[in-house]
């Protein structure tokens, strides 16, 4: 299965150790920020765009997850003018059947950005 990183955490190790002549730290969680982007698709190049939506039990899900790994998340999925995030890739012809993708069954790309056969393709997009 293909596994795309959109990101990465990197998370210290979990210390209780006080600083000399100090009191145990209690709180050694790291505050991070991510925001909940909306995207925009027309994978059938129908006319028919659709709008993916984040759900509260999806947010609450990972903020526990992260918790796990002592990180704070504080979300957002709104725009300084309290519009929702969101990027149109509808009319985007990679997004769209027949654009570019990972097949399963051959276990390859169907477009190659390799120089040689042994490269790593850093980015597919």
């Amino acid at each position: 299965m293909l596994r795309k990183l959109a990101g990465k955490i990197i998370v210290g190790a979990n210390k209780n150790k006080p600083a000399v002549g100090k009191t145990p730290a209690v709180n050694n969680i790291k505050r991070l920020k991510f925001a909940f982007v909306n995207i925009l698709t027309d994978i059938n190049n129908s006319g028919t765009v659709v709008k993916n939506n984040f759900t509260v039990n999806e947010k609450i899900n990972l903020q526990n997850t992260l918790y796990q790994s002592l990180v704070q998340g504080e979300f957002t999925d709104k725009d300084a003018g309290g519009n929702d995030l969101i990027v149109d890739l509808s009319t985007n012809s990679n997004f769209q059947i027949g654009g570019k993708f990972y097949d399963v069954a051959t276990g390859a790309f169907n477009e190659d950005y390799r120089i040689n056969a042994t490269d790593i393709i850093s980015s597919f997009f």
